[in-house]
């Protein structure tokens, strides 16, 4: 039997995606779904999100496809607008419906009693990658910078995910391993964590007293 894999999506029309077997270091990354880019229509977004959700899925299968839910107008605290929302939302249908033509119907993700679900909450999703939970101005600078503490992305990657799609797509696709596999999830707390640090210091300090290599005489 195979590891599960899932693919886990932040849907806007600039997206974040992040990919990989359930406690393997996951592949990400972050891009426009209209080939248009900035700007595009939102016939063209949405087109956009069924043509890449496919392609992706047929190049690299999933066993499961999740998505952060969208927040109700009401519930976001006036930090976007009634298109944005239109946005998100049309995303999230399509990408579920795709995913589910294709076959990835996550029969075994049960989320508040609903199985085969694939919108996972945002409280969820920062509550399980989080130490703890914090106020939504500094929550997404918290997962970008636990994402370079994992060395699932570099800083250079990280600074250049300007939107934080990138690293909020790799918040979900965690809460997703954890949900499927809790047992063989990648650990992220901060024991790990402080582990994983003082290895990369010991390494840099090993290359920088490292003897130079003596040349070979000719």
């Amino acid at each position: 039997m195979t590891t599960p894999r899932i693919l886990a999506i932040d849907a806007a029309a600039h997206f974040g995606w992040a990919y990989g077997p359930i406690g393997e270091t996951p592949r990400s990354g972050s891009q426009f779904f209209a080939k248009s880019g900035a700007g595009a229509s939102y016939a063209n977004v949405m087109l956009g999100a069924m043509r890449w959700t496919t392609e992706f899925l047929t190049t690299y299968p999933a066993d499961y496809v999740v998505v952060e839910r969208a927040l109700p107008d009401t519930g976001v605290k006036h930090t976007t607008n009634y298109e944005t929302s239109e946005m998100k939302n049309g995303l999230i249908g399509v990408i579920v419906a795709t995913s589910r033509l294709l076959g990835v119907r996550n029969r075994d993700l049960v989320v508040k009693e609903e199985r085969g679900e694939h919108r996972l909450w945002l409280s969820t999703v920062r509550s399980k990658f989080l130490p703890k939970k914090p106020k939504d101005d500094v929550a997404k600078p918290l997962v970008r910078q636990k994402c370079i503490d994992l060395s699932w992305v570099t800083p250079e990657e990280a600074e250049a995910d300007k939107g934080f799609d990138r690293t909020d797509a790799l918040a979900i696709w965690y809460c997703g391993c954890l949900l499927v596999d809790p047992k063989n999830a990648p650990p992220v707390d901060p024991l790990f964590l402080a582990a994983e640090r003082r290895k990369r210091e010991a390494e840099r300090l090993a290359d920088r007293y490292a003897k130079p290599a003596i040349p070979e005489r000719f």
